[in-house]
């Protein structure tokens, strides 16, 4: 059975292009070898990531996050089994939260307190409209 997290962080300091490239590359590398797909959304520091995959592998990823020294606040939105994974191409994509309409007044970390908003995007992304 699959499995998905979506949480919200903050970071601890800002991410430049280059820094988020970076971070990309690794995160694929690593979510490769683990059979994790997602999405990953930055803006001002905050992030909101989607992570996918086998339960056990996909709370390993997360709580590898949770323990890494660039997050703070690491808060699940959700954790829950799927049917099909909404990203099954993707090790892991990259948004600029900027770019999305539906976040041009809202935080980042405001989604925690929307799930129907993340679904929203959810689907956003797989159709290809975002």
């Amino acid at each position: 059975m699959l499995f998905a997290i979506v949480y919200t962080s903050e970071s601890k300091f800002d991410f430049d292009m280059e820094t988020l490239k970076a971070l990309m590359v690794q995160s694929r590398v690593n979510n490769k070898k683990h059979g994790i797909t997602g999405l990953l959304l930055y803006r001002d520091r905050e992030f909101i990531q989607v992570l996918e995959g086998k339960e056990e592998d996909v709370n390993n990823a997360f709580q590898h996050i949770k323990n890494d020294f660039r997050h703070k606040s690491v808060e699940a939105i959700f954790k829950e089994p799927i049917e099909r994974r909404y990203f099954p191409n993707w090790s892991m994509g990259l948004c600029r939260a900027e770019k999305v309409k539906a976040l041009e007044q809202k935080s980042l970390s405001d989604l925690k307190y929307d799930k129907v908003t993340v679904y929203r995007l959810l689907n956003e992304f797989k159709k290809g409209e975002i």
